[in-house]
């Protein structure tokens, strides 16, 4: 073959051209080797420029390839104004040839030409060369060239390119018939979308609706919207830094940063033409509202965002003259019209500047926000078109305005302007400006004053400090620091962006290599070159990232910023909102909203709210109403119901335009106090989520927070942390602080009260939830058994998935719609905002890291670790050098800093997470040697630090980057590796986690296991067993191989673990290898526990500073702050160790010396337990140091760096320690160490007092007896000392134990003991009640001391007995009855003395209630916290226990909290016989029979019906000859009192207690019912819970329930029959009471009971009372939704007996039955515009979401219990509601979501339809009557009245039966009878029967019909026939429903009367629509 021909001789510009393919591609490398070589001023770069357009453009595409590269090297080099040249012939074939090219290198290759050419000069040029090949024939062009402009833009940005072109050719890509094109063109508009926003909306009005659809879903899923920065540079962007590389360039980033003017790339329109016929005629009319109309109108032809030049003099000057209009809303709209007007026109409207200035800034004499607020933003419009000296003039002369808010206004507007930035005022205007701000400085008005100093601020910052010196000078020092205050604030913009003087913006670093593509975004570069570096890319140096842009805020950072600024001033005062208040709603109406009656200002409220709600939005200024109603009725407001409607209107006023978070902080902390209210919490919760709605939620919280600091009360912290709770659920935690929000969580961890912590507790599992275990780092510093109850919460949330929010906040709506129109509804895991540091990790650290002085490279590593935590550790990766800095610190001289460089490692791996992953690669390796370090703690820190790796890099990734480092022959290094190697493949076992890739260590492990060291070889073994059974043999031999003489090691190792190994037979992953089968293999490394890990020290780099300070200084004398010591000595606390210490004894004071052996300090333990001859002077000065750390905050921090709260901790620990000592000590005879000891006992309560901190019975059996036994001291001031002691000590212990305890100080045998305990307990008794004890326990032992031998002692138990006296007056006998008679005889006369027990009786609160160490009130706020039962339990939750165990419980001395009662809180005494009975107890009952006789509604069931207006005798409880112990006109507190303690023993487990306080609860009920409203919620809970005991109890028939029950119903009647008391039950209250009255109707053991039928009866009775008298809006919905549990339990006892699951239906029927007694009186309802017809249809709405429509006909096909009954009682509900409202039913859908995706809206739907329907055909039969129907509708109505009659008869009873009255038989019989004769009858017969089906047939009134006819069968046995014959001509759905009618109606007419008492409801017409309805539905479906 001959040889090829050389060419590579001749010139290249004749290879270029050459006919062969290949020398064309020769001479294009050679050409490329010559641009890339040549420099740039070589004349080669213009000798080729004529043949790139033939080169590009070649037909064959290896040559096409190669040209293409030619070209991309010469553009790389070539001079730009050369290169320049051929873009005018490259581009087009580059857009029309090569990127269409079949082959993907040269696609890549032209689009990255494209992208270089618009690098070397400007990108717009290129892109006008690509726009006409949109035009192009070829759809595969097309798209291409569509694609190119998104990868142009995607690189330069729309800062660089002009987007106004390619937006033009937008709707031609999308109207393309090719896919691809249109694919491209989404994916091009995403891309400018991600850039400019929702400025592209306009652009896109052509396109298709579905496209804009498609769109806007991709919209949706953009995360980068605004924050977009471009990813490559132009050459004149790598110019300038270069130039400036090392140089801040913050001010040039931020320039570069400002988002793109959608002006510029606006068509303009005409908006001149389109202004409205009659305008200019409209807007001078007299009327307001036509002006205002005309407005509008012009309003919304002015909308288009860019104005073409014209004349708009008339215009502009019609609108000058509306703003002095006398109607706000007129001015308001002509401002904004000005505003739009200029912002359309914007440097064009300088020529109407001047007309709109002067009326525009002197209408800010305006009050009104709104109106202000538009007038400012029309000023701010004008001065687009203005600079300084234009507006100088006419600011300076409305500073001289004698109206205020005109100053203030005019130079609020001059400061935006200077702000801006736009022109610099100059020598004149400076002068001017100023010389007018310091007169207004001296102005009278203080908010002319503030604005006049930060005008001057301002002013001085725009212009410097220099040319004001002259004039700052002149201002007082005492205004010239507010001046400068502003001047430090002030932020003044330059023309391209904002200047900040002090801090660097947060920047992204942009790193583009291999032709500008960065690592994260898509390569376009040349990928056969990866090392090819253009002036392009970006490289960072040494000393910092060179950034690009400043990358946009985040929204979580743009939240921040919010929460930080300042809230607007709000712009009235409380007597100026009045005023308008006045003259918008009326004086009168304003004037009652303080009237004293509260019933009239509860109607001020409703007329208020009315007005508010009839005006137009626009009208109502939400401010007004706010700061109105905070004066009147105002917060102290004490009336609920007047509260109701008070925050009812701020609910409203939230949905107001108005509205904003100034209004909204006025309200929030005073709504925030009342969610803890139980009646109106509800509608402040409703309230504050309105409030979220419209200002955000972090707003709302931020306001809320400072009430929750500073309230004292845990129900209101513990309230609120359960509303926030639901609220993010509602909501979610988008926006909100979380490090803010988790700081006031800690308020409720570290609260006494269980509630708090409880719902702080759940509060942070729903952030749990929704951030991740993030949350987790900010509460590390709680202690640590809450710390573990935490843990466990978020354990629990971490399995539950976030919620998606259902609900919407104000401030971000837009973001939280487009987030949750997305495809996955919740984000996976909402990331916690982290914090830059960059900006503190200056140059100065970083040097100061590297400083040769040890102590500054600690002190910069202590600076970096305080940073850390500082962010809460979460910081962002802009680290700078500091990962090289650090790294340099790993090999330190110091060790100490080692290990500290090594735990600041590990910190930044959590704090950064996985994008500190490129970081840890380069920097484990750094750490990886220190495993061979001799020092433990380097070690353990460098362990820790490879664990932590391990969190953000893969177990693959990090062996494989540590492979090479392993291998280091140190045998100590090589000992921990393969020590670390094998736990972490035992760990990764154990949990069943994928083994990582063990090749990157077989070679290592082999190594190992040939090392010299034994235990390195014993270690490598166990990792060794892995390998051999995940890898094959011949892989181990393999590398075997590699290593010499490794094989006679490795494989008899090998042979010994693959045949008998347990791991070969069974998966390896899942089994650990066997010790036997391994030859010297230690049992504990296979283990494959972390114990090494778990046993090493923690990383002393991380320790407290403060250690660090005081490491040479004395120990602080308490040790530990951990309580789980003392829990456990608690435990410990009995037997021989228990502490009784009557006499000192050796053994136990050598226990607490071993007690005191790990908290205390050696010193102090020392001198404590001190045996030494100054043994004395050895307690006095360790009790010295104790009590000074007590007493005095400072001592402690000062002497050892403690903290108070620290402090505290410590002592709160070891508390039972200090106390057991103190009764050492007591027993010590010297007096200065007693006193001492005294005053280290006060210091110590104190302490516990302010934190809150209350005894525990194992700390006060330890202390309380000997210190009470020391109270009998000879010495005057240790007994004052200690009676002063006992005060406080009630403070932090109850007083009721206190007091048990001071009674067994009465056994002892000093007299002076048992007088001063004596004294004591009168003390109690006085200051706290009686019920601070057991009065028949207590009073007995106190009255044996008067026949004490000691005369001190008589009186001090004659002066307690008094005490007790002045409680209960003559009752105390009952107490003391068996004390002898001379005991009696001396407290007769004793008594006899005082004066009559009314006047204690009468007596207000003695001012001794207030001595007890400042308010009672204080202090009995601090008991509830340790035996206060809750005011409402709620019954629902509250199981009911069996007799035995409320008995047991109930005599048990320590009674359970649920049941117990805060005697120290109640002032009052014992209601009754104070024998404890149980409900089981029949010592001194009645009878049953004597009991009917003292409850009147007994007395009643026997005989006469109970009346709702008789009054009830009072014989039959004697109360006219019974004391009463209350005096109803007594203050609030004493009735409160009274109602919280006959509410407790109404609940108590004693049935004659109960029955005593329903006794006391009947005359205040029939006297005094106000008494009862604050509480009647709490009562009827406390009777419902009795109730429901009551039935639960095993034997019902015990005579004490029997009365019980009697009793209990007697007081339900009672408070029934009154109609106020029975309308304001709620219904969380009358839910449960509804279910136990029905269920005690169908209890079997009741009705067996002996008053078993006259219990139903009145169960009966009070069903009837319930339904008429209480709220019926709240009976429909707890009804409903006990519809909706009866069935759901229903169905779920598919399993259950068939008398439970008939029991269950008769209830379920019962519910119905209610339910259809209550619909009779809609009409009335509505009628009286009583019913909330929209909550109905919202309850009916919820019940078909639980139960759709289709499963109950499911359950009717299958014969379940009770059918579809359910069903068609709620067709009922709603056909009485269509009847009624027609067509106004569908305006009470507002309340369901989505309302037509509804059941009820379908099948109110249908009920409407079919009634007209009716109406029409029956409109049509009135208007031709037919004369053969005429008898029967006669009849007809007959038949109504009779059908009327009986139903009026049964709706006064429920227990009516479903037989039918006889009435309507006789009066038949009797009109069929007189009939002339038979052929009239038949006759009249025939006509009623035709008439009867005919009205069936179309559908009227069928259950009815169905009766009559059976009654005609019944009177008319003949005309059975006539029947038969038409039910046989009808159709069979008529057929079907009269034959199951009829037989029904025989069946029930044979049945008895159920001895279960019902409901009458065979009378009910709205059960006859139900039929109807159920008929329609069923024959349709036919």
């Amino acid at each position: 073959m001959a040889e090829e021909e050389d060419y590579s001789s001749l010139p290249i510009t004749e290879r270029l051209v050459h006919k062969l393919w290949k020398v064309r591609v020769s001479a294009c490398e050679d050409l490329t080797k010559i641009f890339k070589t040549s420099p740039k001023e070589s004349p080669e770069f213009s000798n080729y420029t004529s043949y790139f357009k033939k080169m590009v453009s070649d037909s064959n595409l290896p040559a096409q390839i190669a040209a293409l590269g030619s070209l991309q090297a010469y553009l790389e080099n070539a001079p730009e104004e050369i290169a320049i040249k051929t873009r005018g012939t490259v581009v087009p074939v580059i857009c029309e040839k090569v990127l269409s090219s079949t082959r993907t290198d040269a696609r890549l290759k032209g689009m990255e030409i494209l992208l270089l050419y618009m690098e070397i000069d400007v990108p717009d040029p290129v892109i006008e060369k690509i726009l006409p090949q949109i035009n192009h024939r070829t759809p595969k062009v097309i798209s291409a060239n569509v694609s190119a402009l998104k990868e142009a833009i995607e690189c330069y940005g729309t800062k660089n390119i002009s987007i106004a072109p390619i937006l033009k050719v937008i709707p031609k890509i999308f109207a393309h018939s090719d896919k691809k094109v249109r694919e491209e063109g989404f994916n091009l508009v995403t891309e400018i979308y991600e850039w400019i926003g929702p400025g592209i909306e306009t652009f896109l009005e052509p396109l298709k609706p579905i496209q804009v659809k498609e769109l806007h879903e991709k919209f949706e899923k953009c995360q980068n919207v605004g924050k977009r920065t471009q990813k490559r540079l132009l050459r004149s962007q790598q110019e300038v830094q270069e130039q400036e590389m090392d140089v801040d360039m913050a001010d040039d980033d931020e320039m570069d940063d400002e988002p793109i003017d959608l002006y510029d790339i606006q068509d303009p329109v005409n908006v001149l033409s389109k202004i409205p016929k009659g305008f200019y005629d409209t807007i001078k009319s007299t009327k307001w509202k036509e002006r205002k109309a005309a407005l509008e109108e012009l309003s919304a032809v002015l909308s288009p965002p860019k104005y073409e030049d014209g004349k708009y003099n008339e215009l502009v000057s019609t609108l000058a003259k509306r703003i002095s209009d006398p109607n706000i809303l007129c001015v308001t709209l002509s401002a904004n019209c000005i505003e739009k007007i200029a912002k359309g026109l914007r440097n064009s409207f300088s020529n109407y500047k001047n007309i709109v200035m002067e009326p525009l800034l002197e209408k800010l004499k305006e009050k009104k926000q709104s109106v202000i607020e538009a007038l400012s933003n029309a000023l701010d419009a004008v001065y687009i078109c203005c600079t300084i000296p234009d507006i100088t003039e006419v600011i300076v002369d409305k500073m001289k305005n004698k109206n205020p808010n005109v100053k203030s206004e005019s130079i609020k507007w001059l400061i935006r302007c200077l702000k801006t930035g736009k022109s610099i005022p100059q020598r004149e205007q400076i002068k001017l400006l100023s010389e007018g701000l310091l007169k207004a400085l001296t102005d009278s008005n203080s908010v002319v004053r503030d604005s006049a100093a930060e005008g001057l601020g301002t002013l001085m910052k725009c212009v410097g400090e220099k040319p004001m010196q002259v004039y700052i000078e002149q201002v007082e020092k005492t205004r010239e620091a507010k001046v400068r205050e502003f001047y430090e604030k002030a932020e003044i913009k330059s023309v391209k962006g904002v200047k900040k003087s002090k801090s660097k913006p947060t920047t992204q670093p942009v790193a583009i290599r291999g032709g500008g593509a960065s690592k994260i975004n898509k390569t376009v570069g040349n990928s056969t070159k990866p090392n090819l570096k253009k002036k392009g890319t970006v490289t960072p140096k040494s000393t910092s990232p060179m950034t690009v842009k400043p990358v946009a805020r985040s929204n979580a950072m743009a939240i921040d910023n919010d929460v930080s600024m300042s809230v607007e001033s709000l712009t009235m005062t409380e007597e100026e909102a009045e005023t308008q208040a006045k003259a918008l709603f009326g004086e009168s109406t304003i004037d009652d909203l303080q009237a004293k009656v509260w019933k009239v200002r509860l109607a001020a409220t409703d007329t208020l709210l009315n007005e508010i709600k009839e005006k137009n939005s626009s009208e109502v200024n939400a401010e007004t109403i706010t700061k109105l109603l905070s004066v009147k009725p105002g917060w102290k407001e004490s009336n609920f119901q007047v509260n109701t409607r008070m925050y009812t209107i701020f609910k409203y006023i939230a949905t107001l335009p108005s509205f904003n978070e100034p209004i909204a902080a006025i309200s929030i902390p005073k709504i925030t106090e009342k969610i803890s209210d139980l009646k109106i919490k509800k509608i402040a919760g409703e309230c504050l989520e309105s409030y979220i709605e419209a200002i955000g939620f972090q707003s709302v919280l931020k306001y809320m927070y400072n009430t929750i600091k500073e309230t004292n009360n845990p129900k209101t912290i513990a309230d609120s942390f359960m509303w926030i709770n639901s609220n993010l659920l509602d909501f979610g935690c988008d926006g909100i602080d979380i490090s803010e929000l988790i700081n006031i969580l800690k308020i409720g961890f570290n609260h006494s009260a269980p509630a708090c912590r409880k719902n702080a507790i759940a509060v942070i599992a729903t952030l749990r939830m929704f951030c991740g275990p993030d949350v987790r780092n900010f509460i590390e510093d709680l202690n640590p058994t809450l710390l573990s109850t935490i843990d466990a919460e978020l354990e629990k949330a971490s399995k539950r998935s976030p919620p998606k929010p259902t609900r919407i906040q104000g401030s971000s709506q837009s973001q939280n719609i487009a987030s949750m129109n997305q495809d996955n509804m919740v984000p996976e895991e909402p990331v916690i905002v982290k914090v830059d540091i960059s900006e503190h990790l200056n140059e100065t650290l970083i040097n100061k890291l590297g400083d040769s002085n040890w102590r500054s490279r600690k002190e910069a590593l202590d600076e970096i670790e305080e940073l850390i935590n500082n962010a809460n550790k979460h910081i962002k990766p802009n680290l700078g050098e500091l990962p090289v800095a650090l790294n340099h610190r790993f090999n330190d001289s110091n060790k100490n800093l080692i290990v500290k460089a090594i735990d600041l490692y590990s910190l930044l791996v959590t704090a950064v997470g996985p994008p500190f992953i490129n970081h840890a690669k380069l920097m484990i390796n750094s750490i990886l040697p220190l495993f061979g370090d001799n020092k433990v703690q380097i070690r353990n820190s460098a362990l820790n630090a490879l664990n932590t790796t391990m969190k953000i890099m893969p177990i693959d990734v990090l062996i494989q980057t540590i492979s090479e480092t392993m291998t280091n022959d140190q045998p100590s290094f090589r000992k921990e590796m393969s020590n670390w190697l094998n736990d972490t493949l035992n760990d990764l076992t154990s949990n069943n986690k994928p083994l990582p890739d063990l090749n990157n260590i077989l070679h290592v492990n082999i190594l190992y296991l040939m090392d010299k060291n034994n235990e390195v070889r014993r270690a490598a073994q166990g990792s060794f067993t892995y390998i051999a059974n995940e890898l094959s043999v011949d892989t181990i031999k393999k590398a075997c191989t590699r290593i010499r003489g490794s094989s006679s090691v490795v494989m008899p190792l090998l042979e010994s673990i693959r045949p008998g190994s347990t791991i070969v037979n069974s998966p390896p992953k899942q089994t650990t290898p066997t010790v036997k089968e391994i030859p010297g293999l230690s049992k504990a490394r296979l283990a494959g526990s972390n114990k090494r890990r778990s046993q090493a020290t923690p990383p002393m780099g991380l320790a407290s500073k403060r250690e660090a300070v005081m490491g040479s200084a004395s120990k602080p004398p308490i040790l530990t702050m951990d309580n789980r010591a003392k829990e456990m000595r608690a435990e410990k606390d009995r037997g021989l160790t228990k502490w009784t210490l009557d006499n000192p004894r050796q053994e136990l004071t050598s226990l607490l010396s071993e007690q005191c052996e790990n908290h205390f300090s050696s010193d102090i333990k020392t001198q404590l337990f001190s045996n030494s001859h100054y043994k004395e002077k050895d307690y006095l000065s360790s009790l010295n140091i104790l009590t000074s750390c007590l007493a005095d905050r400072q001592y402690a921090t000062q002497k050892w760096g403690l903290s108070w709260e620290e402090n505290c901790l410590r002592f709160i620990s070891v508390t039972d320690l200090i106390l057991k000592y103190l009764t050492l000590r007591f027993c010590d005879t010297n007096t200065t160490v007693l006193i001492k000891c005294l005053d280290l006992l006060d210091a110590l309560f104190v302490v516990l007092d302010e934190n809150g901190y209350y005894l525990s019975e194992y700390e006060a059996s330890c202390f309380l007896p000997s210190f009470i036994n020391k109270i009998g001291d000879s010495k005057d001031i240790i007994r004052q000392r200690i009676k002063n002691l006992i005060k406080q000590l009630c403070r932090i212990y109850p007083a009721s134990r206190t007091f048990n305890y001071i009674c067994e100080g009465l056994k002892s045998k000093n007299s002076r003991v048992r007088v001063e305990c004596l004294n004591e307990l009168g003390s109690l008794i006085q200051r706290n009640g009686l019920n601070v004890c057991h009065p028949n326990k207590a009073l007995p032992v106190i009255s044996n001391q008067i026949l004490d031998r000691d005369a001190n002692v008589r009186n001090a138990a004659l002066n307690t007995l008094v005490e007790a006296y002045k409680q209960v007056g003559d009752n105390i006998y009952k107490y003391i009855s068996n004390i002898p008679e001379r005991s009696r005889q001396l407290l007769d006369e004793k008594l006899k003395r005082l004066p009559s027990y009314n006047m204690y009786q009468n007596k207000p609160m003695t001012n001794d209630m207030n001595q007890m160490g400042g308010n009672i009130m204080n202090d009995n706020r601090r008991m509830q916290h340790v035996d206060v039962m809750p005011q409402s339990p709620t019954p629902m939750e509250i199981d009911g226990p069996s007799n035995d165990n409320i008995q047991k419980s109930f005599q048990d001395n320590h009674i359970k909290k649920e049941f117990s009662l805060d005697i120290d809180k109640l002032n009052l005494p014992q209601l009754s016989n104070p024998v404890n009975y149980t409900l089981n107890n029949n010592m001194n009952a009645t009878s049953p029979m004597v009991m009917e006789n003292e409850s009147p509604i007994m007395n009643n069931l026997s005989g006469n019906p109970l009346s709702t207006n008789s009054s009830i005798s009072n014989n039959g409880f004697g109360y006219e000859n019974r004391r009463s112990l209350y005096d109803y006109s007594s203050n609030g507190i004493q009735k409160d009192y009274m109602m919280d303690f006959i509410t407790t023993q109404i609940m108590s487990g004693v049935s004659s207690e109960s029955v005593d306080a329903l006794k006391q609860l009947d005359p205040i009920l029939r006297n005094h019912p106000e008494i009862v409203i604050p509480h009647i919620n709490q009562t009827i809970n406390a009777i419902t819970f009795q109730m429901k005991l009551v039935f639960n109890s095993d034997n019902i028939n015990a005579p004490g329930l029997v009365r019980l029950c009697k009793h209990l119903i007697n007081v339900l009647v009672l408070i029934f029959s009154n109609v106020e008391l029975s309308k304001i039950i709620v219904k969380d209250s009358l839910y449960p009471l509804f279910e136990e009255v029905l269920k005690g109707m169908l209890d079997h053991n009741l009705t067996k009971s002996e008053a078993g039928s006259q219990l139903v009866r009145a169960l009966n009775i009070l069903m009837v009372r319930i339904l008429d008298n209480s709220n019926r809006n709240i009976s429909f919905s707890a009804l409903l939704l006990l519809l909706e549990k009866s069935s759901a339990i229903l169905i779920s006892m598919s399993n259950e007996s068939n008398e439970k699951v008939t029991l269950q239906a008769k209830f379920t029927e019962l519910v119905m039955k209610c339910l259809w007694k209550m619909t009779k009186a809609i009409h009335k309802m509505l009628e009286t515009q009583t019913l909330e017809v929209n909550q109905l249809l919202l309850d009916i709405n919820n019940l078909f979401i639980a139960t759709p429509p289709s499963e109950w006909k499911k359950r009717a096909s299958e014969n379940f219990p009770v059918g579809d009954m359910p069903l068609r009682t709620i067709k009922t509900i709603l056909s009485e509601l269509t009847s009624s409202l027609s067509d106004r039913i569908f305006e009470n859908f507002d309340l369901i979501n989505d309302p037509q995706k509804s059941y009820v809206y379908s099948y109110v739907s249908h009920m409407v339809q079919s009634q007209k329907k009716r109406n029409a055909l029956h409109n049509q039969s009135t208007s031709n009557p037919s004369s053969g129907y005429s008898s029967p509708v006669m009849t007809q109505q007959k038949y109504n009245t009779q059908m009327n009659m009986t139903q009026s008869n049964s709706n006064n009873s429920i227990s009516s039966t479903n037989t039918f009255n006889s009435v309507n038989s006789n009066k038949n019989n009797t009109n069929i009878n007189n009939s002339n004769n038979n052929g009239e009858v038949e006759s009249e017969l025939d006509h009623r029967l035709d008439y009867l089906f005919e009205e069936m047939r179309k559908g009227n009134q069928i259950k009815p019909t169905i009766k009559e006819i059976y009654q005609i069968q019944q009177t008319y046995p003949e005309a059975k026939s006539k029947i038969d014959e038409r039910i046989n001509n009808s159709s069979p759905l008529i057929r079907t429903l009269v034959r199951r009618g009829l037989t029904t109606l025989y069946e029930s007419s044979n049945e008895n009367q159920s001895s279960i008492p019902t409901f009458s409801h065979h009378s009910d017409s709205s059960s006859n629509r139900l039929s109807m309805m159920s008929t329609r539905s069923s024959g349709k479906s036919k």
